[in-house]
């Protein structure tokens, strides 16, 4: 599945690690803002798993590290 790895500011300027899952055949259906458990990275498996579902649903998927945890400045 393509995915681009993107940082987005929180509400203090901190960049949070996101991903965005994208469909193979880039015919966008829906968009999906995932927000996994609370402590869990983005690059938890199971997170992994439904995301290439919804893909292949035809549905973008992005999927971002909360504040603290991940890839992130905080």
């Amino acid at each position: 599945m393509p995915f681009r790895r993107l940082k987005i500011p929180n509400a203090v300027g901190l960049q949070l690690g996101a991903r965005l899952d994208l469909p193979s055949d880039e015919k966008t259906q829906a968009f999906d803002l995932f927000a996994q458990c609370f402590s869990c990275s983005k690059n938890l498996k199971s997170v992994g798993h439904i995301s290439d579902a919804l893909t292949r649903g035809g549905i973008d998927v992005l999927r971002f590290d909360f504040t603290g945890l991940g890839e992130n400045e905080g």
